[in-house]
């Protein structure tokens, strides 16, 4: 934490990365073409995240609060894999196929997905930050003792 920049700096690494959701799409990815809906399968890593979260102080009945206002996030991820049931309205040879491709392109279609995942952890970010609004700065930064 730079106290006098008001702004976090941390970097998490992470193992590679499971990831279950339900999906539906209609579009493409890396130019594979992809329609349907159903539960998708990911995991992507190793991952490597740099969060940069600016601030300044609010006073609120003359304390001081961290008051979070925007958070950067970036993401260096080595690769992918991808299992999505359900393409082209189950039809398993066109899924097989996107599936494989995908597969084949995994590096490319995790970097076209890199900008919304940095988003995702960004609104993460700031919503785990906006819980320290509630704590007293000097709670939350202690003076030293020596």
């Amino acid at each position: 934490y730079d106290h006098k920049e008001n702004t976090f700096h941390f970097k998490i690494q992470f193992d590679p990365l499971p990831l279950v959701a339900f999906y539906e799409i209609s579009g493409q990815i890396v130019r594979i073409p992809l329609e349907g809906k159903g539960i998708g399968r990911v995991a992507i890593g190793p991952i490597n995240a740099v969060f940069e979260i600016k601030g300044d102080m609010r006073k609120f009945r003359g304390i001081d609060y961290y008051n979070p206002k925007n958070a950067n996030v970036g993401l260096n991820i080595g690769d992918g894999s991808f299992d999505v049931e359900g393409l082209f309205d189950k039809n398993q040879q066109l899924g097989r196929m996107a599936n494989e491709m995908l597969n084949s392109n995994s590096v490319m279609a995790v970097k076209a997905a890199t900008p919304m995942l940095e988003k995702l952890c960004e609104i993460g970010a700031m919503r785990f930050m906006k819980t320290l609004m509630k704590i007293p700065y000097y709670k939350l930064f202690p003076p030293s003792r020596s």
